[in-house]
């Protein structure tokens, strides 16, 4: 077993911490900035747009790191609170230094479409010298070891070695290049790049938790098409999640939800008011609580990761909280039947209904299993069972459909 050096722990640490922060240090600064050609958007991986790719590589490289350590559960928590308070300093200088970073990358990309090659060097050292500033994770590194006992200290090291290894062989060498893509996590043949697992048909990356064809892991909500779990980032078949699947999604419902209704003229301006005076108020709730989220969200991941299911279920409790203190549509809904006569209130009502089962339908019912893969013992929160009242639609069953349709 090769020993682990400080300077081994200090490099594989930048990259570690890189990954957690913006991806971009796991590749020399000249590979970000020299412009080799990623694919059609030109963003790679490592590029602060691509946080779900950062996530994959990070749950990578936590599984690596911690394999076969078999922490106690003592152990579990302080790692746990060593990886939270590096998680808060990296947020803070990220909040600090984003716009000066995406800053120098844009003035790179103009350089370099510019040929400017003394202005792209430039840039870089400036780069650097950012990049630098950052707070490193060999502290972190070297607190977890502090905890660990001499045979999990060897099994630690080792895996430590094995990261460091993998990110070098990942690394060009000076003056090599490699195809488009390269720092994308993009290979030739041979199968995926680094921050994926190969994996047969429906088989998740490591960023998803286990499960069977297009289920999410037991730390994910069960979702219709498309929608992003618990960790806002994975989802089943036929996915992908994010804002263009959510987009298509409220679109579709939408349609449905005014089908036949035939709104007049005034009816559909009182109509979009209503649904923009909605997205307002969930904007100024995402911009208060979307800090709340993120770090559930990262400490979700690191308890999956230690397989410490108590505190998932814990922090699961705490986002559905957080969720129910969301502006809910149940008003919005109220305020559009309001401005409907009879025969278009029958119709609504029925649309409404329509989504409702369509819903009820995608997610499983309690003690439900969705494939061989699912874990069994992924909490459900409550849902309402209501039934339909004569030809209308209660508020508890309009209710269950906020979280799916945005006006």
């Amino acid at each position: 077993m090769k020993i682990v050096t400080r300077k081994n722990l200090l490099w594989t640490g930048i990259a570690v911490a890189s990954i957690g922060l913006l991806g971009i240090a796991a590749l020399p600064a000249d590979a970000q900035f020299r412009g080799d050609r990623q694919g059609p958007d030109r963003r790679g991986m490592m590029s602060p747009e691509k946080p779900e790719a950062r996530g994959d590589q990070r749950t990578q490289m936590l599984r690596t790191l911690f394999r076969d350590v078999n922490l106690t559960d003592e152990q579990r928590e302080t790692a746990l609170e060593i990886g939270k308070q590096h998680r808060a300093e990296m947020q803070a200088w990220r909040e600090a230094n984003e716009p000066q970073l995406r800053e120098l990358m844009a003035d790179a990309r103009d350089a370099r479409e510019l040929d400017d090659r003394d202005q792209l060097q430039a840039l870089m050292a400036e780069f650097r010298e950012l990049r630098e500033s950052a707070p490193q994770m060999t502290d972190s590194l070297e607190g977890i070891r502090d905890i660990l006992d001499e045979d999990q200290l060897a099994t630690f090291d080792e895996n430590l070695e094995k990261i460091r290894s993998q990110i070098e062989r990942r690394m060009p060498q000076p003056g090599e290049r490699r195809g488009p893509g390269f720092d994308q996590g993009r290979q030739g043949r041979g199968g995926p790049g680094f921050d994926q697992r190969r994996q047969g048909p429906g088989r998740p990356g490591f960023d998803q938790g286990r499960q069977g064809r297009g289920g999410p892991g037991f730390d994910q909500r069960r979702q219709g098409p498309g929608r992003p779990g618990f960790d806002g980032q994975r989802q089943g078949p036929p996915g992908p999640g994010g804002p263009e699947a959510r987009g298509d999604q409220r679109t579709q419902m939408l349609r449905t939800l005014f089908r036949d209704v035939n709104l007049t003229d005034e009816q559909r301006e009182a109509a979009l008011e209503i649904g923009k005076q909605h997205r307002a108020e969930m904007q100024a709730w995402r911009e208060a609580n979307e800090p709340q989220l993120r770090e559930l969200m990262a400490d979700a991941r690191d308890a999956r990761e230690l397989d410490d299911r108590d505190q998932l279920q814990a922090l699961m409790a705490e986002f559905r909280e957080l969720r129910e203190s969301a502006p809910q549509m149940t008003d919005s809904l109220e305020g559009i039947r309001d401005i409907l006569d009879e025969d278009q209130l029958a119709t609504f009502d029925e649309n409404l209904e329509k989504i409702r089962s369509q819903i009820e339908r995608r997610m499983p019912q309690p003690g439900e299993r969705r494939g061989p893969g699912r874990d069994a013992q992924r909490p459900r929160g409550p849902r309402s069972q209501a039934a339909p009242e004569q030809s209308g639609t209660t508020s508890a069953e309009k209710s269950s459909t906020e979280d799916q349709l945005d006006l």
